[in-house]
């Protein structure tokens, strides 16, 4: 509806005023609201579910669920570009995004170690 509303709003000429832009904003308040109690309605469930796993003292499914919930999978790169050591990727890095302005010193190791 709320796009629907837009639409008519524009193809009117987006008045600043009167019967269409009165149903445009509220059409458009109506839907962020959903959106908003759409959220909220979301993170409950969530804090609900773990809260159930802590009342049962199911720790097992607690962290189960935090981690489904919370976690995402981080993929593990052991090259970029044939380049396997830490330094060479770095330099690498800094060679192709031209941080170090015409130098050709090498990034500190301790700086990579940090």
């Amino acid at each position: 509806m709320a796009f629907y509303l837009y639409r008519i709003w524009v193809a009117a000429g987006k008045p600043k005023q009167g019967t269409i832009f009165n149903d445009m904003k509220d059409a458009k308040y109506k839907y962020k609201l959903a959106v908003r109690d759409a959220v909220r309605s979301y993170e409950s469930r969530f804090n609900d579910d773990l809260f159930d796993h802590l009342l049962s003292k199911d720790m097992q499914g607690f962290w189960n669920f935090w981690a489904h919930k919370t976690c995402k999978s981080v993929i593990s790169v052991d090259s970029i570009d044939g380049k396997t050591d830490d330094l060479e990727i770095a330099n690498a890095f800094r060679d192709s995004l031209n941080v170090c302005s015409n130098s050709n010193d090498s990034i500190d190791v301790d700086i990579i170690q940090d």
